[in-house]
C-alpha cells in the first residue's frame, strides 16, 4: 500500500468508513457544467460535491483492491470476512462459520504461491507466448504489461473469492465463465484470452478436458484446480486431464504447495487490468470488458456516494460474481469491514433460507427476483384468500405506509399501525436488521419499490451501471418519495446526452433532456479485450463512452432509464416505435406483469408480444373477473389464453397505461405465459436483459399467430 504522508493505517481506515453513508443531500443532485452545452448534446452533468473535479479513490493510500484487503486486514485482521455453511458427516448443514480478514489474507497469498508453483514446474508448458509470461511474470508486470490469465468457472464460493484476492495480491488477471454462456462463447473466452489456468468446481473438469480435446485454440491450458478435495475416485480423471496435458490439482493442495514454496508477490498499480469481464450483452459475441484496479476502487468510491448502509455490517454474496455487480458489492464490502456470508449451493432457492440465518444488513438483488418477493409477500398479505381479515388488515398497514413515504424525500413513513405488520414481515423472513435493497441490472417498478418499501419498512437503492463502468454510477436515495429514477451521476463520473432525431428524442425537450446516456471518468473502462473496432465504436476521441441506454434528466439532475438506443423499428404507417420504452411501461404501470417482449414490423400497422405473469399473482384476478379456478398451471394457462380472457387483460393493461402510451404504442393482441423469457432459451442474457434479435426468432411463429388472430382492441375505448 502506498504511504500517504506516514498516516496510521486505522486513520486512513477511520477516515474512509466515516465518510459513509454520506450524511448530505446534495450528492442526491447533480448540475449542468456552464457552457458545456453543444449542438446536439446536453450540457455535462456532475455531482454536486464534484463540480470542481471527479474523485477517483476513497483515499489517496487506496489505490487497488490489494490496497483495500491489506488496510482492513491491518485494521481489523480479527474481524469475521467471508463465511460459508459446510455439511456434516450426516450430510446436513452446519451453521455459518466465518474466516477472519487475516485468514483469509492467508489463504490468498499461499494460495498465490502455490499457483506459480505448480505453473512454473508443469510438465505441460510449452514455448508459446501466454505460457512465457508465467515464467517472466514479475518482468512482464514491471513493464506495466498484462501477464497471464487466470479463469474462473463456478457460483458463488469461498474459494472463488480467495482466488481473486491471490490474483489480485500478484498482478494477476481474471476472467469468468458462467454456465448460460454455453459452450460455444465458453470456448471462444478461453481461446482468446489463451488462458493457462482455471479454478472450477469439480463437476465442471470432465467438460473443460472434453473442450481441449476437441478444440486446438485450447492448447495454451495446462492447468485446472478444482475447488473440492480429490480423492481416489478421481483418479480417472486425473488420468483423462494428463492425456490432454493438463495437470489437475486440488485448490487445498495448490494452497499447501504455495505454505511450502511462498514467493514475493508483485504488487499491482492502478493501470494494472485486475479482471477481463465477458458480457454476453444482447449482440452474439462475447465482448472483454477491460477493468483495471483503479476502475474497481473508484467504483467503491461512487458507492459510497450513492449507496445507504452501515459500517461493519454483514452482507449475503447472492449474485453471481461472474457479473461485475456483484464483484463491485465484494469490493466495498471488503472496504467497509463487511463479513460476507457465500450461498449454501448453486441453488438460487436457497436465498431465503441463507437470508434468516444471516440477517444482513443490506441485500443486492435484481429486479427478476424483487417480483417475485414481492409476488411471495402480497399472497401472504394483502391477497391472503385464507385469511380475509388478515388480509384487510395488511392492506390497510401497507397502504398508510405508501402513502406517508409519498409525502417527501426521505420520509420514512413512521406509522405504529403499519410498523407493526411490517416488523412481523420483517421477523418472519429474517430482515430484522436489514436497512437497504440495492437493485441493479434492469429498471424495477415504481410500484414495486413502493410496495417493498412500506411492507418490509426498508429502503430501495435503484442503480444504473454497466460493466464498462465497473457496476453502478448512480444510485437513487433509498427512501425516494415517488421511486423511478436511477438518482444523479455519481462523484466518479460525468454524464452528458446525444439526441436522438429518430427516436423523437431531443436535449431541449420541455420534460428535460433526453438522448443517449454517455459517460466519461475514471471508473469507465479503458477497451474491449483484442477489440480495437468495438473500442472505437464505443468510445469518443475525447474519452466519451455511448452506453447505448437512453435516459432522461430532470432538473435535479436525477437520471432515468427510459429505452434502449438500438431497439427501435418502423411500422407499416411509418410511425417509428421503441419497444423497450413500452415494455418498461407496461411493466411499470400494470404490477400483474412480470415479463413484457414488445413485437412490430413494417408489415404490420399494430403491435403483438408475450407478457409474463405469476399463477399465484394473477389467480385472484381471473377468479373475480371470470370465477374461474384453474387446479395446475398448465389450465391456468390455457385459460388465460382463451380470446375473452386475454381480451379483458389485455384491455386493463391498456387502461393502466393509457395516460403514458401513445394509440400505435399499445399492444393490440398478446401471448401469454410464465416465464416466457429466459436465459435458458437465449433470450435473456445472464444478468436478464432481453436479447431481441434472439427473442424475435424465438417467438416468430407466436407473432405470426397473433399476427393471424388480428387486433383485440380495435374500436375498444380505454376510459375508465
Amino acid at each position: 500500500m502506498v504511504p500517504f504522508i506516514n498516516q496510521d493505517p486505522k486513520e486512513i481506515l477511520e477516515l474512509i468508513q466515516s465518510q459513509y453513508p454520506l450524511q448530505t443531500t446534495d450528492h442526491y443532485t447533480a448540475i449542468p457544467l456552464d457552457g458545456t452545452k453543444k449542438n446536439g448534446y446536453s450540457p455535462i452533468y456532475r455531482n454536486s460535491r464534484a463540480v470542481k473535479g471527479l474523485v477517483s479513490v476513497p483515499h489517496p493510500a487506496v489505490r487497488t483492491v490489494k490496497d483495500i484487503f491489506d488496510l482492513t486486514t491491518k485494521v481489523y485482521p480479527k474481524s469475521p470476512c467471508l463465511g460459508v455453511k459446510r455439511k456434516d458427516a450426516k450430510g446436513d448443514y452446519l451453521p455459518y462459520k466465518y474466516d477472519t480478514y487475516e485468514e483469509i489474507s492467508q489463504k490468498a497469498v499461499n494460495f498465490g504461491s502455490g499457483l506459480f508453483f505448480v505453473l512454473e514446474n508443469s510438465p505441460f508448458l510449452t514455448n508459446s507466448s501466454c505460457h512465457a509470461k508465467i515464467s517472466k511474470h514479475k518482468r512482464v508486470v514491471e513493464k506495466n504489461e498484462m501477464s497471464f490469465i487466470l479463469t474462473l468457472y463456478s457460483h458463488n464460493t469461498q474459494e472463488w473469492c480467495i482466488t481473486d484476492l491471490a490474483c489480485a495480491f500478484n498482478s494477476v488477471t481474471t476472467t469468468s465463465l458462467y454456465d448460460t454462456l454455453g459452450p460455444e462463447s465458453s470456448e471462444y473466452i478461453l481461446a482468446l484470452t489463451e488462458s493457462p489456468v482455471i479454478v472450477c468446481t469439480k463437476e465442471k473438469v470432465s467438460g473443460l478436458i472434453q473442450s481441449k480435446k476437441e478444440n486446438k485454440s485450447l492448447s495454451n491450458l495446462i492447468l485446472i484446480v478444482t475447488m473440492e478435495p480429490l480423492t481416489h475416485v478421481d483418479s480417472e480423471l486425473v488420468s483423462l486431464a494428463a492425456k490432454e496435458n493438463i495437470t489437475l490439482h486440488s485448490f487445498e493442495k495448490v494452497s499447501e504447495l504455495g505454505a511450502l514454496s511462498p514467493n514475493d508477490p508483485v504488487s499491482p498499480s492502478p493501470e494494472t487490468v485486475y479482471t477481463i469481464s465477458f458480457t454476453s450483452g444482447t449482440t452474439l459475441k462475447p465482448k472483454g470488458v477491460v477493468l483495471t484496479h483503479g476502475n474497481a476502487v473508484c467504483s467503491s468510491a461512487a458507492l459510497m456516494s450513492i449507496h445507504n448502509g452501515v459500517r461493519h455490517g454483514r452482507s449475503y454474496c447472492f449474485l453471481p460474481l461472474a457479473h461485475i455487480y456483484s464483484r463491485m458489492m465484494l469490493a466495498f464490502s471488503y472496504l467497509m469491514t463487511f463479513s460476507v456470508a457465500m450461498p449454501r449451493s448453486a441453488s438460487p432457492l436457497t436465498l431465503m433460507d441463507d437470508v434468516k440465518e444471516i440477517q444482513p444488513n443490506d441485500l443486492a438483488l435484481v429486479p427478476r427476483v424483487y417480483t417475485r418477493l414481492e409476488s411471495a409477500i402480497r399472497v401472504a398479505t394483502v391477497e391472503n384468500k385464507q385469511k380475509p381479515f388478515m388480509a384487510k388488515l395488511f392492506k390497510h398497514a401497507i397502504d398508510k405506509k405508501i402513502q406517508l413515504m409519498l409525502e417527501r424525500d426521505g420520509a420514512t413513513g413512521a406509522n405504529l399501525f403499519s410498523d407493526m405488520f411490517a416488523g412481523l414481515l420483517r421477523k418472519k423472513m429474517g430482515f430484522n436488521n436489514l436497512l437497504v435493497f440495492g437493485s441493479g441490472s434492469a429498471p424495477l417498478a415504481p410500484d414495486t419499490i413502493k410496495f417493498l418499501k412500506a411492507a418490509l419498512n426498508v429502503g430501495i437503492n435503484q442503480g444504473y451501471g454497466l460493466t464498462e463502468s465497473f457496476g453502478g454510477i448512480c444510485g437513487s436515495r433509498a427512501l425516494e418519495a415517488k421511486p423511478g429514477s436511477c438518482g444523479p451521476i455519481a462523484v466518479t463520473c460525468e454524464a452528458k446526452l446525444k439526441e436522438l432525431p429518430l427516436m423523437n428524442y431531443f436535449v431541449d425537450d420541455a420534460q428535460g433532456p433526453a438522448g443517449e446516456l454517455m459517460l466519461r471518468g475514471p471508473q469507465i473502462f479503458r477497451e474491449y479485450f483484442k477489440n480495437p473496432t468495438e473500442t472505437a465504436k464505443a468510445v469518443d476521441e475525447d474519452g466519451w463512452f455511448s452506453t447505448g441506454d437512453v435516459a432522461r434528466i430532470n432538473s435535479e439532475g436525477l437520471i432515468f432509464i427510459i429505452d434502449r438506443i438500438k431497439n427501435f423499428f418502423k411500422l407499416s404507417q411509418g410511425e417509428y416505435i421503441t419497444p423497450e420504452k413500452i415494455e418498461n411501461v407496461y411493466l411499470s404501470r400494470f404490477p400483474l406483469l412480470t415479463q413484457c417482449f414488445v413485437h412490430g414490423d413494417s408489415y404490420h400497422s399494430h403491435l403483438v408480444g408475450v407478457v409474463g405473469i405469476e399463477y399465484e399473482r394473477v389467480l385472484p384476478w381471473l377468479q373475480s373477473r371470470f370465477r374461474k379456478s384453474p387446479p395446475n398451471t398448465r389450465k391456468f394457462i390455457e385459460i388465460m389464453n382463451q380470446r375473452e380472457v386475454k381480451k379483458l387483460f389485455l384491455e386493463e393493461m391498456n387502461i393502466a397505461t393509457k395516460s403514458v402510451l401513445q394509440g400505435f404504442e399499445r399492444l393490440h393482441n398478446i401471448k401469454i405465459a410464465i416465464e416466457p423469457l429466459k436465459a435458458d432459451n437465449g433470450v435473456l442474457t445472464p444478468t436478464m436483459k432481453l436479447k431481441r434479435e434472439i427473442a424475435t426468432r424465438v417467438f416468430a411463429k407466436d407473432m405470426q399467430v397473433l399476427y393471424q388472430e388480428g387486433s383485440l382492441i380495435r374500436n375498444v375505448s380505454t376510459k375508465l
